[in-house]
């Protein structure tokens, strides 16, 4: 099962994915309603995150895929360390941004909350690479598409702020508006995401739609 628009969802799923919208956006709040639809996902891990396979920032709105058995989980983990889950983010930023853009300073993290990225130096791996498309340009932010292979902590925050591009409310790299959207969260949300069912091998795609605070003007 999933909450939004599934395509490919096979009927009888080994792994489900939970879309996050509005009064559902902190991850600690995550783990309870798993638990509550699923309870039976205690006994397959039992590590703090459950059985999730993507994580969402503090804030952070979007679909989170899940696996549901022992089998499930092994087999999507690995897909997620080779970057086989597709994971495609869509944010408000602050700029009117015209062009698309690969972001590929290393990141780094000094074991605080905030990271570092060394725009003089691209990571090596691409994975750890963020591409953002512009959507829709307004007068002084821009909704942008962005789409990582495998992300690291605030990835895609912290590459938009050293490009000039912070995510409109984020707290952490820019300021908050003091009025208007992005005065009360962070305006990332993650809008698909993409895996091989485990058990029949067939692409099952999950899309969360926008909440109403991404409308551009």
């Amino acid at each position: 099962m999933a909450a939004g628009k599934v395509e490919g969802a096979a009927a009888d799923p080994k792994a489900v994915a939970i879309s996050l919208g509005r009064g559902e956006l902190v991850p600690r709040r995550l783990l309870p309603v798993i638990l509550a639809r699923f309870p039976f996902v205690s006994e397959i891990s039992s590590a703090p995150g459950l059985t999730l396979l993507t994580r969402l920032d503090y804030s952070t709105s979007g679909a989170v895929p899940a696996a549901l058995t022992g089998e499930a989980l092994s087999f999507l983990s690995r897909e997620r360390e080779q970057g086989r889950i597709r994971k495609v983010y869509f944010c408000v930023v602050a700029g009117r941004m015209r062009g698309k853009m690969v972001l590929s300073g290393r990141i780094e993290s000094e074991g605080g909350e905030t990271v570092r990225v060394r725009v003089d130096r691209a990571d090596p791996d691409p994975g750890r690479w963020t591409t953002i498309t512009p959507v829709l340009e307004g007068e002084r932010c821009t909704l942008v598409r962005a789409e990582i292979v495998r992300g690291k902590r605030h990835q895609i925050r912290a590459h938009l702020a050293a490009a000039g591009f912070p995510v409109v409310g984020d707290r952490r790299y820019a300021a908050v508006p003091d009025e208007g959207p992005g005065k009360g969260r962070l305006l990332l949300h993650a809008g698909e995401v993409e895996f091989v069912h485990p058990e029949t091998g067939e692409r099952v795609r999950v899309v969360s739609p926008l909440p109403g605070e991404f409308r551009i003007t």
